[in-house]
């Protein structure tokens, strides 16, 4: 790294930091958002909870809230069987998966009632789910806790100009409350209606699941996601996220993403080999192609982490559905992985994101 790119990421960090400094983590206001009754329609509120098994079993799901509409994709797999939802979009208070906090950081319950279709046989089937998600670990959020490295790396490697900045902070990359600068009130209510905020947590699933009138249990160890704020899908231009869970419930995260003015921001952490989380702050991917938009069924990458740990990650997809957003402006290849983290198996969320328009994609190495 250059010595220029040095103080240009240093000013970035010092930026975050302070910001962090400034507005200490509310759970209680975090975990209980709601949408306000005057949002804009890109603003969002989403939750993704996942449980797998290393012996194939997964149950997987997003729902999404925006004001005029709601999002959906559950995947369920069992014994060699996908099923998933064969609708994926709702009116706001029509979506099947309802979602409720019991106690902040600490106890979620989530219910589903409609159907589920059988990928192999295209059958419709009656659906229901009742579980519960107990956090196993803190909440990782990814502006309070992750290395602010991984994400000022990317905004140091682009050429800073007034340009620059003005897109910086009027998109939807979740960085405007450190670059934002003018009247204390103008930032404030700007921030409000811009800023993402994400967290992640490791946890266990309890409960059932019926279909077409057989009950089973559901025992599986899990992850969930939460985040909220301004999210245009025609803004981003493509991203991976892979989510795996070992059957001990440790889990390993890694977000990358590319929007039109700043590339290759990177966000990740994990539990593996610990009882706390740690973050990432450097990742190389040694073997991925966006193979004409549904990406690689094969991934492998090496990560390092702040506890001085580096894990060979190596993703095997074994199932996926395409998942279309603001009218295929942007779409998921959302799939399921059988994972190897230094020869610890596991399993969980491998996901592919890209634009409709291909000449935006971008490569992920810095």
């Amino acid at each position: 790294m250059g010595l220029k790119r040095y103080i240009k990421e240093r000013i970035i960090v010092a930026g975050i930091l302070k910001k962090r400094r400034e507005q200490p983590l509310d759970i209680e206001e975090y975990e209980r958002f709601t949408l306000p009754a005057d949002a804009g329609p890109l603003m969002n509120n989403s939750y993704y909870f996942g449980g797998s098994s290393t012996d194939g079993e997964s149950l997987i799901f997003r729902c999404a809230f925006r004001t005029h509409l709601s999002e959906l994709f559950i995947m369920y797999t069992k014994n060699g069987r996908l099923l998933v939802s064969p609708r994926q979009q709702f009116s706001a208070d029509g979506c099947p998966v309802k979602v409720e906090c019991l106690e902040p950081g600490k106890l979620w319950h989530m219910t589903f009632d409609g159907d589920l279709k059988d990928e192999a046989t295209g059958e419709i089937l009656p659906s229901g789910f009742d579980i519960t998600f107990t956090a196993r670990l803190p909440i990782f959020d990814s502006m309070h806790h992750s290395d602010p490295r991984t994400m000022a790396r990317g905004f140091a490697a682009e050429k800073w100009n007034r340009k620059f900045f003005a897109e910086a902070m009027s998109s939807d990359m979740g960085m405007s409350s450190s670059l934002d600068r003018g009247d204390a009130e103008a930032v404030k209510a700007r921030q409000k209606q811009q800023e993402q905020h994400h967290c992640e947590q490791a946890g266990h699933f309890d409960g059932t699941i019926t279909v077409a009138g057989e009950t089973s249990v559901i025992n599986l160890p899990a992850t969930r996601d939460h985040s909220y704020g301004k999210r245009d899908w025609n803004y981003m231009n493509d991203h991976i996220w892979l989510m795996p869970i070992t059957e001990k419930g440790e889990t390993l995260n890694l977000q990358l993403v590319n929007y039109p003015p700043v590339k290759r921001i990177f966000l990740g952490y994990t539990n593996i080999d610990s009882d706390r989380n740690y973050s990432m702050k450097d990742y190389k991917i040694l073997e991925y192609d966006h193979n004409d938009g549904l990406g690689t069924d094969v991934i492998v990458l090496d990560c390092w982490f702040n506890n001085g740990k580096k894990y060979r990650v190596r993703a095997e997809r074994k199932c996926n559905i395409l998942t279309p957003f603001d009218g295929g402006n942007f779409y998921f290849q959302e799939g399921i992985a059988d994972y190897d983290i230094n020869g610890i198996k596991a399993r969980g969320t491998i996901e592919y994101g890209f634009n409709r328009d291909r000449s935006r994609w971008d490569g992920y190495d810095f």
